[in-house]
């Protein structure tokens, strides 16, 4: 570290009068460099998260529904339980991410967090699979694995800034989230190998309610294998290292006080700009949408388009796998173009690809129904979406977040998030439910149309996530030449500018030398 820099590595004791200072610090304190070795181990955290993520969607559902028929309840138990510990972690993650991202900004604990998270949902998979007839226990132990899950991604993607330099930054994070897409086809494969060893699970429709034993498959064998075999690929991302800042020196009570000063002041500074909120307004549209397309689209292949599972397994492949060949264009495109453009085009795919799954299998008369080989476009559509959505919404967040509020920004653009995953879910399998009982309570295609119709919102959701997506102003071109948020015209200065006026640079010569005895440099 040069001597220029030491100058600039300051701690802060009460004075709030330094307020210009902190945010230097915040700012020179990314890395200035990227380390290729560092960034791949980096990226095993990626491939872990959708190994992860893809044997929670293969396994959770399934294990719940046939475990709430083997303790003597109905069906609908494991399916209620299911939307219940995914809501539960959510709420959970939605109130505790602002200020568990506010700790990790002001003790410089990004790495040690993700760490942490993963440990504990990968511990309760293990014990899920070790007392694994256990209704009540697995509920418990998968609501808590779910709120780790939520929150590791915070810590993770405020990582950025400080493993990657500036200039590299969009295309190497890019290239991570198309890596990333191999962590689910390793799923995939595994999922296919246990089918073929254990066989498949029971059929929870072809089940009795009572004295009912349940062939529960390979489902066991899939949480167990995610413990040791994604623990394993999650290890190589413990030897990755991070460019640290200076941490908090202050007790306890203190710095409660000024992460609490600091999440309200994030929350002002976030709803007073205008991007900002229609960010948020786009991203909430997006994601409850998202919710429906990524968390039931197993169920609209076999339910809606009367796929039956090997179909199901091979579509979900080819869009991983389309997902994952689509990365590397990608990075290239928000190189150049930036987050904005990315999410404009991402929804207009999604719009097209969740058009094309409507129409797949699609009863059109009594004796006409559409082929099921329109799936080819909709994995065509979907697979690119998929690929990108992520990936540029963080990048957007980084955009328009102040460097030094990064995690607590992320925060609470991740409420958006949140808040459309649990409340859209419910809404559309009321729509469904409601529509099965009473329009089509009589009509044995009732699931044809019913899922159709209850994706009217979704279509919705998308154009309105559209409209506010392109009222964001597009920064991409002020963030990569060294600019960073708050942007203002007002007084031609940006915060990320390393050389300020000549008028500015005197008062700050002045203020610096009113300040030199109170603020004791860092020498490393």
């Amino acid at each position: 570290m040069s001597a220029s820099e030491n100058t600039h590595l300051v701690e802060t004791t009460s004075t709030p009068s330094i307020d210009t200072q902190q945010k230097s610090v915040a700012q020179i304190t990314e890395a200035q460099s990227t380390n290729v070795w560092n960034v791949i181990l980096w990226y095993f955290f990626e491939i872990s998260y959708h190994f992860y993520n893809c044997i929670v969607n293969v396994t959770v559902g399934p294990s719940l529904q046939l475990l709430s028929i083997y303790a003597g309840y109905e069906n609908s138990t494991g399916v209620q339980m299911t939307t219940v510990c995914n809501a539960v972690a959510n709420c959970i993650a939605m109130v505790a991410s602002p200020f568990v991202g506010g700790l990790s900004d002001y003790y410089s604990f990004r790495k040690g967090a993700v760490v942490i998270c993963a440990i504990t949902y990968y511990t309760c998979f293990l014990i899920a699979g070790i007392f694994y007839y256990h209704f009540w226990l697995l509920c418990i132990l998968f609501c808590i694995a779910r709120t780790s899950f939520e929150l590791v991604r915070l810590f993770y993607d405020c990582q950025i800034p400080y493993i990657m330099d500036q200039k590299n930054r969009t295309l190497a994070q890019s290239v991570g989230g198309a890596v990333s897409f191999t962590g689910a086809i390793l799923a995939i494969g595994v999922s296919f190998c246990c089918s073929l060893v254990w066989g498949n699970y029971s059929n929870v429709n072809q089940l009795q309610i009572t004295h009912a034993e349940p062939d529960f498959g390979p489902l066991r064998q899939l949480i167990l294998f995610n413990f040791f075999l994604g623990g394993y690929v999650f290890l190589p991302y413990v030897f990755s290292i991070e460019k640290s800042t200076p941490p908090a020196k202050r007790s306890v009570i203190e710095t409660l006080k000024v992460i609490g000063l600091d999440l309200i002041d994030s929350f002002k500074n976030y709803f007073k700009s205008r991007d900002c909120i229609f960010m948020f307004i786009s991203w909430c549209c997006t994601l409850s949408a998202l919710s429906v397309v990524n968390g039931l689209f197993v169920v609209l292949l076999t339910t809606m388009c009367g796929m039956k599972k090997t179909a199901t397994d091979i579509v979900f492949l080819a869009l991983n796998v389309t997902a994952l060949l689509c990365g590397v264009p990608w990075a290239f495109f928000l190189h150049k173009f930036g987050p904005k453009r990315a999410l404009q085009l991402m929804l207009i795919l999604l719009f097209f690809g969740m058009g094309c799954l409507v129409l797949t299998g699609m009863k059109v008369s009594s004796t006409k129904i559409l082929s099921q080989w329109i799936i080819i476009p909709t994995i065509i559509f979907i697979g690119p979406a998929f690929s990108v959505v992520y990936t540029a919404s963080r990048q957007l967040v980084m955009e328009l977040a102040p460097v030094q509020q990064l995690a607590q920004f992320s925060a609470v653009t991740r409420i958006a998030a949140r808040a459309g995953g649990m409340v859209f879910p419910l809404i559309f399998s009321t729509i469904v439910k409601q529509l099965c009982a009473h329009a089509f309570s009589t009509n044995k295609y009732k699931y044809n149309y019913a899922y159709r119709i209850a994706q009217i919102p979704v279509f919705i959701l998308l154009i309105i996530a559209f409209f506010f997506m392109c009222l964001v102003k597009n920064h991409h071109k002020e963030y990569v030449s060294g600019k960073r948020a708050p942007y203002s015209k007002e007084t031609d200065i940006e915060l990320g500018d390393t050389e300020l006026p000549p008028e500015q640079q005197n008062k700050e010569q002045e203020e610096d030398d009113d300040e030199k005895e109170e603020i004791p440099t860092i020498v490393e």
